[in-house]
């Protein structure tokens, strides 16, 4: 059930990732990235390790070409606290 949960959003691209490179308007992994509802960040990171894990996922994910720097840059700003996030 999960894995093809997953197979869905990525045969429908629902995070918007492989958006044409019109960068006026934000796709939605953006949007939830930058949100400042930490809530929606925590679940987005959640969500995107069970993405992660699936091989299919993975390919998705790097399709994106900031996401690791993106993810990185989160690490740093979370600093040495242990949170969810993190």
């Amino acid at each position: 059930m999960r894995r093809s949960i997953l197979t869905s959003f990525v045969h429908f691209d629902l995070l918007e990732i492989n958006k044409s490179s019109d960068k006026s308007t934000k796709s939605i992994f953006e949007i939830l990235f930058y949100s400042e509802s930490v809530k929606v960040k925590e679940y987005l990171i959640a969500f995107l390790n069970s993405l992660a894990n699936e091989y299919q996922g993975r390919s998705y994910l790097l399709k994106y070409d900031n996401i690791v720097s993106m993810l990185i840059e989160t690490l740093y700003t979370e600093g040495n606290d242990d949170s969810y996030l993190r």
